[in-house]
């Protein structure tokens, strides 16, 4: 007798992306129905998929698909916290970066190829103002150009597909003309980090226009900044973005896009698993694309191997 199948839930929010999200049903059950039962759920909004995830979290469900951006991910993955739910993730965004990043995108095909395999792996993730990010949190020109291109790819925007049309370029274009024309960008900071349990606590303080925070080198709908990052290394790396001629500093964004090498002068990275950042004034943290909430004072740290995902790579 052939065994049952085990049950799959598919959660998928109808608003990301395109906001068609049905017309790939048919390829999600041809290539999981034949090692899963699964069972699909179209949510609205977000509070119904996620009172669906806390249904299957609370069922002991061991492994559970979202489909959606790098939001629903994020909240899914803070819902999720330290239960022992596999997360599958489907690219179903704006960005994907962090399905990107899981080898899981871009397209479907890759997400579902992973899933029908199976292969599963604990990665680490970013803890900042009580809340988890698994792609990067930001400060500075960082958060704000993430929160205005957010704002504009909002479900129900004119913007948004003009928004989802740009990808990358619509991150590039909102920070290129923050440091073109927004005065008084750069802001004095005082960063400590520490490099490994192991080590002292290290300082900077300067002027810098931003700050990353990168679990993963990946942003922005495909940016990549250079950092070499393992999913699973139990660390994250401190990216500051130096105070130099803004014309400068703005020709050298489209780098991110094409992998180009960007001058050593524009960023200071530094290996860290904590750090504590004072910036003056306050700046709006963005974590995943979500707003986060301001602060003058942020702390951070890894929480290392700490989610279980459905893992493309090798």
């Amino acid at each position: 007798m052939t065994p049952p199948r085990a049950r799959l839930p598919v959660l998928i929010s109808e608003g990301s992306g395109d906001g068609r999200p049905r017309r790939h049903e048919q390829a999600i059950r041809a290539a999981l129905g034949v090692r899963y039962d699964v069972d699909i759920t179209y949510a609205p909004d977000l509070d119904t998929l996620l009172r669906a995830l806390a249904a299957e979290i609370a069922a002991a469900t061991p492994t559970v698909v979202v489909g959606g951006g790098d939001g629903t991910v994020h909240h899914a993955v803070n819902l999720i916290g330290d239960s022992p739910v596999t997360l599958a993730p489907l690219p179903f965004g704006t960005g994907n970066d962090f399905c990107r990043s899981l080898h899981l995108a871009p397209g479907l095909s890759l997400a579902l190829e992973a899933l029908a395999r199976g292969t599963t792996r604990r990665v680490d993730v970013l803890e900042i103002v009580r809340r988890r990010v698994v792609t990067m949190a930001g400060l500075g020109v960082v958060s704000r150009s993430a929160l205005q291109v957010g704002r504009l790819a909002r479900p129900g925007r004119a913007s948004r597909r003009i928004v989802r049309a740009l990808g990358s370029f619509a991150y590039l274009g909102a920070a290129g003309a923050r440091l073109l024309f927004e005065p008084k960008l750069a802001r004095h900071a005082i960063v400590r980090w520490r490099p490994s349990a192991d080590e002292a606590w290290q300082t900077a303080e300067g002027r810098y226009y931003g700050i990353f925070l990168a679990s993963r080198p990946t942003l922005g709908a495909g940016l990549r900044l250079p950092l070499t990052v393992d999913a699973d290394d139990g660390r994250f790396e401190v990216v500051l973005v130096e105070k130099r001629p803004r014309v400068s500093v703005a020709l050298n964004l489209p780098k991110l896009r094409s992998g180009a090498h960007l001058p050593d002068h524009l960023l200071s990275i530094h290996h860290a698993v904590a750090t504590e950042i004072q910036w003056d004034g306050g700046s709006p943290i963005v974590g995943d694309g979500e707003d986060l909430g301001e602060a003058s004072t942020i702390a951070a740290r890894v929480l290392p191997r700490a989610l279980s995902v459905i893992f493309g790579g090798s």
